[in-house]
């Protein structure tokens, strides 16, 4: 079975894919009509939303990383002011949560690392996490 995709985000955009028989082609002006919108106009929006996407999880982890690593560093700055101040109890307290978050900054690092290249090609390349979105949703209207 030979399946022929083929893309065009020009404004005049009649027919975003295509496959034999034309089904996506359908599928995808079904979900237009869902929507209330035509499919010259769908793809657009489409690609603003991966670039949000993508935009929204970068920032989201860097936020989350600095904010961890903050907290590591207030909570070891804080084990060495009550340790000369002999208050063990917090001081023992500020190590707890300076090794969970030191130990959730590295695990965030991890997970940063792992998902890093798809959440820039979500920004640099929005179109393709677009295709892939759009046909997602067009398969949903199968499955109905």
């Amino acid at each position: 079975m030979d399946v022929k995709a083929t893309v065009d985000v020009g404004q005049n955009t009649k027919e975003l894919l295509e496959s034999a028989g034309g089904t996506v082609s359908k599928l995808i002006e079904e979900l237009a009509n869902t929507l209330g919108m035509t499919v010259e106009k769908i793809f657009p929006y489409y690609i603003k939303q991966a670039y949000i996407k993508g935009l929204t999880w970068l920032i989201s982890w860097s936020i989350f990383e600095i904010v961890v690593l903050l907290i590591t560093l207030i909570s070891l700055k804080l084990i060495f002011v009550y340790d000369k101040r002999d208050e063990e109890d917090f001081a023992t307290a500020a190590g707890i949560v300076c090794i969970i978050s030191l130990i959730v900054f590295v695990i965030g690092v991890g997970v940063g690392a792992y998902n890093m290249a798809d959440w820039i090609a979500m920004i640099k390349n929005p179109q393709y996490l677009a295709i892939q979105s759009l046909i997602s949703d067009a398969g949903k209207l199968i499955r109905k």
